[in-house]
């Protein structure tokens, strides 16, 4: 039990890492394309216990439902003026940014197949499972199944017909 907790704090903190230097990249110009039925209203969200964690969403919410980190970082921020607060659950990391003088999430990475978004979709989950959940992508880039939500954007990586990554990034 003990080797299993530990292995997934070691791909947890791994994961922050890959996401730190993708972060300190310039975000990629969007290739969406808006469609007649607007996706732009749908809010991506990952449940967590009696309700969900979304982009945008204050840090003291996130905590309230979350409760405490595993693990807990402060690292000088690429993308954002002044820090990044990295918290690191179980099954997902949930990146914090000062946005107009309130800590809000800026990005959620899910990491394992206990945490799934509102629609049911965890890693691991076919690509007909999500588009029968979501529909056909807005676009698709590197391996990226992208969707626009309102104030988000997800982007559910895959292989093999398989999702392997679950990132939800905030957008004002």
């Amino acid at each position: 039990m003990k080797s299993t907790k530990i292995k997934r704090i070691i791909w947890a903190v791994l994961l922050i890492v890959v996401c730190m230097i993708i972060g300190c990249k310039r975000k990629e110009e969007s290739t969406s394309k808006e469609t007649k039925d607007d996706k732009k209203t749908v809010v991506y969200r990952i449940t967590c216990g009696s309700g969900y964690i979304l982009p945008g969403m204050k840090e003291s919410d996130m905590k309230a439902l979350a409760g405490e980190p595993m693990v807990y970082n402060e690292i000088k921020s690429c993308a954002y003026e002044g820090m990044d607060y990295v918290y690191t659950y179980s099954g997902f990391v949930s990146y914090v940014n000062e946005i107009k003088g309130e800590k809000k999430i800026t990005k959620i990475v899910v990491y394992d197949d206990t945490v799934k978004l509102a629609e049911g979709i965890a890693i691991g989950s076919s690509r007909s499972l999500i588009e029968g959940k979501l529909k056909k992508p807005d676009s698709e880039n590197n391996g990226y199944m992208i969707y626009q939500g309102k104030n988000s954007v997800l982007k559910i990586g895959m292989k093999d017909g398989k999702a392997i990554s679950i990132e939800i990034s905030y957008e004002e």
